[in-house]
């Protein structure tokens, strides 16, 4: 029996080192938009397991935390189907396996989603027992609101 297309909104974070929970405190804001169609998840596991995550889905939204250099709060937002992902994502990772590396992973193997779009925060505090910045903090609030609007107006999985 064929299944109704998915939405897989993901947060990816560490819950205790400050800013790094950026992802996690988004999704933790649309957990009720979870349904059969729409899968919210909070991640904050090795970045292998992701591809798992977005398994079957056709749209893949990713929300994690960056660090390049610009003002904490700066919100990048990229479409993966349409440029290659700036380098200061793959150097931000405290794995040796990151969230690049997975979708590099996953195109290989034919397993990216039609459409995947990452938001990454820029932050500014990162060491274990730090709270999360303000800035950021205000970031993830606005960035909530608007994938909320967005999935309420965009997302009909019926096609």
């Amino acid at each position: 029996m064929p299944t109704s297309p998915t939405i897989a909104i993901i947060g990816i974070g560490q819950p205790y080192r400050g800013d790094d929970a950026a992802g996690l405190a988004v999704v933790e804001q649309l957990t009720d938009l979870q349904t059969d169609t729409v899968r919210v998840t909070a991640f904050h596991g090795d970045a292998t397991e992701l591809i798992h995550l977005w398994e079957d889905a056709e749209w893949v939204i990713l929300i994690d935390a960056a660090q390049s250099g610009v003002p904490a709060g700066t919100l990048h937002h990229f479409e993966v189907q349409e440029r290659p992902l700036p380098s200061f994502l793959s150097s931000w990772s405290s794995h040796s396996f990151g969230l690049p590396e997975a979708i590099t992973l996953a195109k290989q193997f034919g397993r990216l989603p039609k459409r995947m779009e990452i938001y990454a925060i820029e932050g500014e505090r990162f060491g274990m027992g730090d709270e999360m910045s303000p800035t950021v903090s205000a970031t993830c609030r606005k960035l909530a609101a608007d994938l909320r609007r967005r999935i309420q107006t965009e997302w009909n999985p019926a096609g």
